[in-house]
């Protein structure tokens, strides 16, 4: 069967307002002149999905987005971006998300997002078998703030198992408190798991210790593991071979909205490609360094080969595969 999709990207799309540069103390002081507006779009699953279609990747996106303005300017921009968007559900009772992105002047963002209560409502029933069929590898971008899919994500990567797709999740912040026991089934069912430190700690019982924290998903079911450790790198293991990485940049970041996404989709698409967990890192890492570089969450994503040269100015030398 020839696939649509070599992967398909589960998650948040949103309408992105990024403001810079936003000074530590502007709710103490009367007037305050900003550096400059940016109108964009983000999203977990959007992010990613703009990432792997810039590597050459045939990728998809599954969201839902409100039929109202924001709405249009966002598949506007997936449109543009060569993005697939035959799986976007367009709802009138559903209102698109806005984040306001405040970048302060060292890049690093904060978040005022005005969204739905459930940020994505979809359930297992609206994902037909066709439709995960249809791809070779179905990410959850993030985990955690997909509403009822968060319940729901377990048979939804069983279904996917079954019918011989591999899974993958990057995370975010777990408002409920209950973290581990959100996953516990469908890790089962993961075949990549990529969250970032802070995250990794509360779904580990408070271990900040990362070969710790491969030891606590050992007999998960996850295949690769990683860690996403902000300036510091990354760890990934896929229990034979452990590895930290630290990052491919140098400078200082412009807007780092999106970074962790980009790592995660592009690792995702070098591992479906055969590539070595080394490898995919240095990729991953390659990619998020040039998002960090533009404003907005996902316009600095770059194609495979520009990746590949950039590894070698770190001495990495990619063996791209398929």
């Amino acid at each position: 069967m020839t696939k649509r999709f070599d992967i398909l990207c589960l998650g948040v799309g949103c309408y992105d307002v990024v403001i810079r540069h936003i000074p530590s103390d502007l709710m103490t002081s009367d007037y305050t002149r900003l550096k400059d507006i940016t109108l964009s779009t983000g999203g977990d699953a959007l992010n990613a999905a703009c990432v792997l279609t810039k590597l050459g990747v045939r990728s998809g996106l599954l969201t839902v987005l409100g039929s109202d303005p924001f709405g249009d300017s966002v598949l506007a921009d997936l449109k543009r971006k060569g993005v697939d968007t035959s799986a976007i559900q367009i709802r009138d009772d559903f209102r698109t998300g806005v984040s306001y992105v405040l970048v302060e002047p060292n890049g690093e963002r904060h978040f005022a997002a005005v969204f739905p209560d459930c940020m994505l409502p979809l359930h297992n029933s609206d994902i037909t078998d066709e439709l995960l069929a249809s791809t070779k590898h179905i990410h959850a971008a993030s985990c955690n703030t997909l509403g009822s899919m968060d319940e729901e994500l377990a048979e939804l990567f069983e279904r996917a198992h079954r019918l011989g797709v591999t899974t993958s999740m990057d995370s975010a912040w777990d408002a409920t408190g209950r973290w581990y026991d959100r996953i516990r089934e469908t890790i089962k069912h993961c075949d990549i798991f990529f969250p970032s430190h802070y995250e990794a700690v509360h779904y580990c019982n408070e271990k900040t210790d990362v070969l710790e924290m491969k030891e606590f998903f050992r007999d998960s079911g996850v295949k690769i593991f990683g860690v996403k450790l902000g300036e510091e790198g990354i760890f990934v293991t896929d229990y034979r071979q452990d590895l930290f990485m630290k990052p491919l940049f140098e400078g200082t970041p412009v807007d780092t909205t999106g970074a962790g996404d980009a790592f995660c989709s592009t690792f995702v698409a070098g591992i479906i490609r055969g590539m070595s967990i080394r490898d995919a890192a240095a990729m991953g890492q390659a990619q998020a360094a040039h998002i960090i570089s533009a404003v907005g969450a996902n316009t600095g994503a770059v194609n495979m080969q520009t990746l590949v040269d950039y590894c070698r100015r770190f001495d990495y030398d990619i063996d791209i595969k398929g």
